[in-house]
């Protein structure tokens, strides 16, 4: 029968047992550390451990670290791998600490780690084999190139030490390394380090150096050929090789258990890679294996698992291991790597910013589903011979002023190390916070850097011009809310949406209503090329709603919709409007393009202004056009009794003018409309014609003569004065003769030239001045893209996500493309060596 054990006993049973470990640790400190005292020429250093932190059922691993001191003056070292440190990882990697993940003992035979100079001459003559085993394991060689120190005086002759020395030549007249030859930067003598650590002391190499210059070829020889040299170079070389040391053994397994924690990180990291670049949710209601409810990225693994044994195994193995057992599956160990691989795509922006000097910032914010509003910061810049836009992380803000907006921005780029004096561009919306003329953010901005140019958002320019002009008269806003009726009435009901849509089936090209947006025109575009194209149908689907036996609001509605629908005047504003959206829709979407500069823009706005300007001179082909569409012809005020005007006999009699319904139609509406988008596009226009008339060099059409171009030239030179030589304007005609020969349109087009042709060095300032052109912003829809980014990450579902994990997972959302060339395999070394692990990774 089974006797239970009292307390006291208990507690006797506990102390046993912990006295039991501590002796075997003291054991194994004395076996790797025979001599604990300290020997001349060494320090101890003390390492503290740690635990991660616990989280969801799991704890995650620990790894003892210890610092080495930086290779002493004149040699480095390399440490190989199978250093002490391997068995101490094996000792400790034992249930020694409580499941509990309570901190290490304090004992920890990890906690004294000695490190020893690497200075020969401060071994001193009694060798431990603790100096031994550091050397074996730490290969000294010489980097050291000054030899003051070696200034010895024989006879009246001042003699040095030759670097010769360190090369043995042989009869083939090839030269071979002493690497077993070592300079002491201290004493200016030269040492044999594998006698000094296995040979007798009796030789000056091995006692106190050796110094005799003079004789120094003949000596060095003579030792090299000894047998006792030969016996020691052996005995060091034995103990450098792994195979050969009785802890080979545990070095194996500490190499096999890192390989295996290495390739089960390589799994979790592809994983969390390929979610982030999706945007995808990576945490369940709970995290055990096998639940249907434990996540996207457990469920990954699990599926990946089916088809990969070891990670199977491993599932099998560590996946409901619980608390005090590491399986680096878990949350806490996925929201490190999410930092991690972010951290590495801004240092990989950062560094191509580095390279290539010049930036432009873009500056956007908008409330997230938590109510903070989020500002989101993008930098463009020319990579290699591409201009890109990247985008930097989400930053929150409490205040819209333009003060705190700027001390945000500028307290950004100075945690990256970003110079904004390099900034040569700023691209922000039309608000008064942003665009101010004195207390916006480019004002401050460019107190700051005058060279920063403010450039309006071009695509949020033209927004604005389409917005006033459909709200430039009554029938345009009349219009569109008739648009916005038609769409409320159908999808209000699904029968009365299922009967339009049959309808539409009919028509070519798959279309439907839509729903007007405040802030997309996009939306509006599609909605009237709908209701364009798909004009029969959506009559005859209100013809069917209002005689058929539906409630009488409802045919009510219908009827109205449809004589409103049928009017001549709806139908024109259909077709000019169908027109004007549709070519203000393709020309946003060209300047939303990354890619675009700023000479394409002003392109694009004048041909949009020439474009304009043709339509209000053809009404009568818009009015041909609306005369297919309808069979009712007439415009409403003809079905109407003309008002006649009560005169008197006093009245002065001149002929009254009259206008026709279709003047009154062409004069208060048509011109109206047509003269709003004229007069907002030339202004929003100006201050992009502006800028680009500093860059006027780079416009072929109409070419320059020379003296335009020479003087053009040093404007601009006399601008940029800190970034471009006076030898540009020479320069510059030399390449405008070279780009005529070559048909390069655009300043792209010349940027690449230079870099595939490599002349840089032959047009260096030109390259400069077309880097600067290239890298200024025109549209902030980068901005808007990541907003985009943001509502899939931060969803109803994940309005707690803290800051740093929405910023890293919108990194790698937003920039997937440069996430998908990098490669990842080094972050596992960074997680390995952010904090301590419970097992060799």
């Amino acid at each position: 029968m089974y006797k239970h054990l009292s307390g006291a006993q208990k507690r006797k049973k506990k102390r046993d047992a912990e006295k039991g470990k501590e002796k075997q640790q003291k054991s194994m400190h004395s076996f790797l550390h025979p001599q604990s005292q300290e020997v001349p020429g060494t320090s101890s250093m003390v390492t503290e451990s740690h635990l991660d932190d616990a989280e969801e059922g799991t704890s995650e691993s620990i790894q003892t670290q210890s610092n080495q001191d930086d290779a002493g003056q004149g040699t480095s070292i390399q440490k190989h791998p199978s250093y002490t440190e391997e068995i101490h990882h094996l000792e400790i990697s034992e249930p020694i600490f409580s499941d509990d993940a309570g901190d290490l003992p304090t004992d920890n035979i990890q906690d004294r780690i000695i490190s020893y100079s690497h200075d020969p001459a401060e071994w001193g003559s009694d060798v431990s084999e603790g100096l031994r085993e550091y050397i074996s394991q730490n290969i000294i060689k010489n980097t050291c190139t000054n030899f003051s120190a070696s200034r010895r005086m024989n006879a009246g002759v001042t003699r040095y030490l030759s670097p010769d020395l360190f090369l043995r030549k042989r009869k083939d007249d090839k030269a071979v390394p002493r690497d077993w030859l070592i300079y002491s930067e201290s004493t200016g003598n030269v040492f044999c380090v594998p006698c000094k650590l296995y040979g007798p002391s009796s030789y000056a190499l091995t006692s106190s150096g050796f110094s005799d210059w003079k004789n120094a070829s003949a000596r060095i020889m003579e030792h090299e050929n000894s047998i006792e040299h030969r016996a020691s170079v052996f005995k060091f070389m034995q103990r450098a090789k792994s195979s050969c040391r009785i802890d080979h053994a545990l070095v194996t397994q500490a190499a096999n258990e890192q390989k295996y924690w290495r390739e089960v990180l390589r799994r979790v990291v592809a994983v969390v890679k390929f979610l982030g670049q999706r945007g995808l949710p990576f945490r369940g209601n709970d995290e055990i294996f096998g639940s249907p409810q434990n996540g996207v990225f457990l469920g990954c693994l699990e599926l990946i698992a089916q088809f990969d044994p070891f990670l199977h195994e491993h599932i099998q193995k560590y996946g409901g291991s619980g608390r005090g057992v590491s399986n680096y599956m878990s949350s806490t160990t996925v929201n490190e790597f999410i930092e991690l691989m972010g951290g590495k795509v801004v240092d990989t922006i950062v560094k191509e910013l580095d390279d290539a000097k010049y930036f432009s910032v873009i500056v956007d914010s908008t409330p997230d589903l938590s109510h903070i509003d989020q500002l989101a910061i993008i930098i463009r810049y020319v990579n290699k011979d591409v201009p890109v836009e990247r985008f930097l992380g989400f930053v929150p803000i409490h205040s819209h002023t333009g003060e705190h907006l700027e001390s945000t921005l500028l307290t950004v780029l100075a945690d990256k190390k970003i110079d904004i004096q390099h900034c040569r561009g700023q691209s922000y919306d039309n608000a008064s916070n942003m665009s101010g003329k004195y207390n916006g953010l480019q004002a401050r901005i460019r107190n700051l850097n005058p060279l920063a140019d403010y450039v309006p958002c071009s695509a949020h320019s033209l927004n604005l011009v389409g917005t006033c002009a459909a709200e430039c008269c009554l029938n345009a806003v009349s219009f569109f809310n008739f648009l916005e009726k038609l769409y409320t009435f159908f999808s209000g009901s699904t029968h009365r949406w299922e009967i339009l849509k049959n309808q539409l089936n009919k028509a070519s090209g798959n279309l439907s209503l839509k729903h007007l947006s405040s802030t997309r025109w996009a939306a509006r575009s599609d909605a009237t090329k709908a209701l364009q194209r798909g004009f029969p149908q959506v009559n005859e689907a209100l013809d069917e709603l209002r005689t058929s036996g539906n409630q009488a609001s409802v045919r009510h509605e219908a009827s109205a919709l449809s004589d409103h629908l049928n009017k001549f005047e709806t139908v024109i504003m259909l077709v000019v409007w169908g027109n004007i959206l549709d070519r203000l829709h393709a020309t946003s979407k060209s300047l939303q393009s990354t890619q675009i500069c700023l000479n394409e823009v002003v392109i694009l706005y004048r041909s949009l202004i020439d474009y304009v300007q043709k339509m209000r001179d053809s009404f009568d082909t818009w009015e041909a056009k609306a005369k297919e569409l309808t069979s009712d012809q007439v415009y409403s005020a003809e079905k109407k009794r003309e008002r006649k005007s009560k005169t008197f006999h006093d009245d002065p009699k001149t002929a009254e003018q009259r206008f026709t319904p279709r003047e009154k139609f062409i004069f208060g509406t048509f011109n109206v409309i047509i003269d709003s988008l004229l007069v907002h596009l030339r202004k929003r226009n100006e201050a992009y014609e502006l800028l680009n008339k500093r860059f006027e060099i780079l416009n072929n059409e109409p070419p320059l003569s020379l003296e335009d171009l020479r003087i053009s030239a040093d404007n601009l030179k006399q601008h940029y004065q800190n970034d471009l030589e006076d030898t540009f304007t020479e320069e510059f005609i030399q390449f405008s003769s070279l780009t005529s020969q070559e048909s390069l349109k655009s300043p792209m087009a010349m940027l690449q030239f230079i870099i595939t042709h490599d002349l840089q060095q032959t047009f260096p300032n030109v390259e400069t001045m077309l880097r600067v052109f290239l890298c200024m912003p025109v549209a902030n829809a980068s901005g808007e893209r990541s907003f985009s980014c943001l509502k899939r990450i931060k969803n109803e579902r994940r309005t707690t996500m803290g800051q740093d994990r929405l910023s890293a997972l919108s990194l790698l959302a937003v920039e997937s493309d440069l996430v998908q060339q990098l490669n990842f395999d080094d972050i596992v070394d960074t997680f390995a060596k952010a904090k301590s692990r419970k097992v060799k990774i």
